[in-house]
């Protein structure tokens, strides 16, 4: 069974990029690219990772995070936080927050997939 992937990113070409290159190495990649419908995806599917940015516009990815970790269906899945912001104190309150990893954009995608395979294993 393939594991699935939710990507939550207001940047549209980095979720078709993300979903992309990730349906390639096997997943099964939604995306959405605000809180409404992430959440929307979350509820009706049983997601086995997520991927948020931190700047999306109304619920950033700081608050979906938290959403995420008090809901019991997604309270230990693997959270991994995307963002160009790369300063210490968003990190900090990513992690509080409830993330696992946290990668500074732009990566690169290899090294970014190896990341998410070992979450996902």
């Amino acid at each position: 069974m393939r594991k699935k992937i939710l990507v939550i990113d207001d940047e549209p070409t980095v979720g078709m990029l993300l979903q992309f290159n990730l349906q390639q190495r096997g997943f099964e990649v939604y995306t959405a690219d605000n809180a409404s419908d992430g959440m929307e995806i979350a509820k009706n599917n049983t997601i086995d990772l997520f991927i948020l940015d931190i700047s999306i516009p109304g619920t950033n990815g700081i608050e979906i995070c938290k959403l995420l970790r008090g809901n019991p269906k997604y309270s230990t899945t693997p959270i991994v936080m995307i963002s160009s912001k790369s300063d210490e104190e968003t990190i900090k309150i990513s992690r509080e927050a409830g993330a696992n990893h946290y990668v500074t954009k732009p990566f690169v995608f290899k090294e970014f997939a190896k990341q998410i395979e070992s979450y996902v294993k």
